[in-house]
């Protein structure tokens, strides 16, 4: 029989055959306090009210996730159809109280930020707030003999950039194929395995950048615009004919680009300015949708990459 693990962090399986966890590997340490609300209000509208029409361009932001990036970290605003919006702030582990005090520290994380008081000011909580002290995780092995663990439950990161699901369904993907093969192909399941934890390392070298430059946002917009390009090298490839298993999730496999982006990740940790200087230059084999175009003033009305 051929088992595979689905249960995200719960990892079922990953216990019962005994993996042991490399959460420290990870450099990506953050967490998250959380809440599903009614009657969150419009941040277009707010902004409308102070004359800035920048969030209504080339889409209104009440559309999209929303993040608000403040000093050590991050809040999302997801909404749903019918007046529900999932909230959450996330921050690096050690920010949040050691005691807990959930309610406490949602009132003066509000209270801290007064756009956010003022949208929050209406809104109805629908579910007891949920708090996870660190998100990141990672099993030592994930697939082995008559096994294998989907992505989302071999690792994971840090929402900020919304990768979770896009790397589940490239688990769901590739273990379809394996499964569909005309013989268990063990090397191949094997290889699965180690793609799949070296995803999750990739994903977390992009991800914490961000978190290591903030306060500056300059730097954390640069950092940012990595895991993007990352993303349109990913889709080149698929243009290319290349498979989620041949380029890895998030083109990992892809070594010009992985190195390219490496570097440069260190060049917007380190702050060097005389590097910061060339970094366009040097990342324009990977940027052809301009993102680092400085004409384009980090605004994008187009998603879709010509092949």
């Amino acid at each position: 029989p051929l088992v595979v693990d689905a249960t995200g962090a719960g990892g079922a399986l990953a216990a019962t055959v005994g993996l042991e966890r490399h959460d420290d590997l990870l450099r990506t340490r953050t967490g998250a306090l959380f809440c599903h609300l009614r009657g969150v209000g419009s941040w277009d509208r707010l902004q409308e009210e102070a004359a800035n029409l920048t969030t209504t361009a080339p889409f209104r932001s009440d559309d999209a996730a929303q993040h608000h990036v403040f000093e050590d970290g991050w809040t999302w605003i997801l909404r749903f159809r019918d007046d529900l919006a999932s909230v959450g702030f996330v921050r690096p582990s050690a920010a949040w109280p050691a005691d807990g005090g959930a309610e406490a520290e949602w009132t003066r994380l509000v209270a801290r930020y007064p756009s956010l008081a003022a949208l929050l000011a209406g809104a109805r909580p629908t579910r007891a707030l949920g708090f996870m002290p660190r998100m990141s995780r990672l099993w030592g092995r994930a697939s082995g003999p008559g096994w294998a663990l989907l992505p989302v439950t071999a690792g994971f990161v840090d929402p900020l950039h919304s990768s979770g699901i896009a790397h589940a369904l490239s688990g769901v993907e590739r273990l379809a194929e394996l499964l569909l093969a005309g013989s268990h192909d063990a090397i191949a399941w094997g290889e699965y395995g180690e793609a799949v934890r070296d995803e999750v390392r990739w994903i977390d070298d992009l991800v914490s950048a961000c978190y290591e430059v903030l306060p500056d946002f300059d730097r954390f917009r640069l950092a940012s615009t990595l895991f993007f390009l990352a993303t349109i090298g990913f889709e080149k490839g698929f243009g290319r004919g290349e498979t989620t298993a041949s380029q890895g999730f998030l083109a990992a496999r892809n070594r010009p680009l992985r190195e390219a982006l490496t570097a440069a990740r260190a060049d917007v940790v380190s702050g060097d300015a005389d590097r910061l200087a060339g970094l366009r230059e040097r990342l324009a084999p990977f940027d052809p949708a301009g993102l680092l175009d400085p004409a384009a003033r980090h605004r994008f009305a187009h998603t879709a990459v010509d092949k």
